[in-house]
């Protein structure tokens, strides 16, 4: 039953994300077809650049996870024997083993925390170009049958495309 209810939530989501996609852009493209043009030509690099940050994302995410797996496992092994190393005074070099695990880590949440902080605010700027440049090549493009309100309405959709 929790299968279905789960693949119930993601399927309507799908949808709703892809109708809300199409209208979008027929709402883009009737209203202005020259400024929707090359406004998508320039929302496919950025989700190319987007791509690319989840793939480095998802490298440096596997590393960290296995690293907090092995401290896992240590720690694991630690408490099933916890007896026998309180017995043989062995909690030193336990402890040393399982600080090195997490120490490894640290490098790989480090690098992901700031990786991630740098990705986000290059798609903030990446969002805010295109917008900029929407704006602007959209006030290139007024004439009488395209107004001002047409430049909003195109690129708005097709900010919510992205």
């Amino acid at each position: 039953m929790n299968i279905q209810i789960g693949i119930g939530e993601k399927l309507s989501s799908f949808l709703y994300n892809l109708v809300m996609v199409i209208s979008a852009m027929v709402v883009a493209y009737v209203q202005g077809w020259k400024l929707a043009f090359i406004l998508t030509g320039l929302s496919i690099l950025l989700f190319k650049v987007y791509l690319k940050r989840f793939d480095e994302w998802e490298k440096i995410k596997k590393a960290s996870d296995d690293v907090q797996e092995k401290a896992e496992r240590i720690a694991e092994e630690i408490l099933f024997k916890i007896q026998e190393v309180r017995a043989l005074g062995g909690q030193e070099t336990d402890e040393i083993r399982f600080k090195a695990a997490l120490k490894a880590g640290k490098q790989d949440v480090e690098k992901l925390t700031k990786f991630s902080q740098v990705a986000n605010g290059l798609i903030s700027f990446g969002m805010f170009i295109f917008c900029c440049l929407g704006f602007y090549i959209g006030s290139l493009l007024i004439t009488p049958d395209f107004s001002g309100g047409g430049v909003l309405n195109v690129t708005f959709c097709l900010l919510i495309v992205m």
